[in-house]
């Protein structure tokens, strides 16, 4: 259940960290109903020193982040006093990470090794643990982009070979990547821009049925999303829309739920402020 809340958090946030100006020293994400869920601290340097979670009412899970340099060399989470799991890097002459390792309870449960190309593109990454092995390389065009990633799945009862393919149009923007599981395909990915480069439009087919369709709006002449609306057989299913201050950082999402569950039986409303602290200047 930590796992899973967590994985969720940090998907959530990376639009924000991915926003975020040097100067900050730390962000806050507060619901409509003025509870804290999610508090980042930044070093002077913009690394993220800490993340504290909110999973569970009082609960917290608190990432603690250690460099050596500019270098992240350790990741420790912890619940309360607990100290659950850690991951260590390890560095090449070039900086590019070569081995991490998941480590819990003072036991290496996984370990991941990565391998480069004469252009230290990431080649190969390998992943160990108790139940199998992952294997993912990559394939490059000679602009350096990806052409192609394959995905090897071994563990004591079977291997799945899994694969997907990227194209390309002039300006070097994706437009279409096909995910397939051996020789069927699963899902394909068309990706469309507007006049500034910006992916305005994403559809996703499954089966030669389109499933699903992304449409995004844009603030003027700013890289930065205003609406993000997803629809589901032609019915709008999500819709999200951001607010920013006056440093074009993000400071209100609102993301409506149109779909129906037994659990939901209608649409859900959820509100996300977001609130920073600055670094002084000397």
């Amino acid at each position: 259940m930590i796992k899973y809340t967590l994985f969720s958090l940090i998907i959530a946030c990376i639009f924000l960290t991915t926003h975020l100006q040097g100067q900050i020293i730390k962000s806050e994400i507060i619901t409509e109903d003025n509870v804290s869920i999610q508090k980042i601290y930044f070093l002077p340097n913009g690394k993220i020193s800490e993340q504290h979670f909110l999973i569970d009412q009082d609960e917290w899970v608190v990432e603690i982040n250690t460099y050596f340099d500019t270098l992240l060399t350790k990741t420790e989470y912890f619940t309360g006093d607990k100290n659950f799991v850690n991951y260590e890097y390890v560095y090449n002459d070039n900086n590019q990470i070569e081995v991490s390792m998941e480590i819990a309870n003072d036991t290496v449960v996984s370990v991941s090794y990565f391998t480069y190309n004469e252009q230290n593109q990431l080649k190969k990454e390998s992943t160990e643990n108790n139940n199998g092995k992952l294997i993912i390389e990559y394939e490059y065009n000679e602009a350096g982009r990806i052409d192609a990633r394959f995905e090897t799945i071994e563990n004591t009862d079977e291997t799945i070979n899994n694969s997907e393919y990227f194209d390309y149009n002039d300006k070097g923007l994706m437009t279409n990547s096909i995910q397939l599981s051996g020789v069927d395909t699963m899902v394909y990915h068309t990706y469309f821009y507007d006049e500034m480069n910006r992916c305005s439009e994403m559809y996703i087919m499954s089966g030669g049925d389109t499933i699903s369709r992304i449409e995004r709006k844009f603030l003027k002449d700013l890289d930065l999303i205003s609406k993000e609306t997803h629809l589901s057989d032609g019915y709008v299913v999500r819709q999200e829309k951001y607010k920013y201050n006056s440093n074009n950082v993000l400071a209100k999402k609102t993301i409506i739920d149109y779909r129906i569950f037994p659990n939901m039986p209608a649409p859900k409303k959820v509100v996300y402020r977001y609130k920073y602290s600055w670094f002084k200047e000397q």
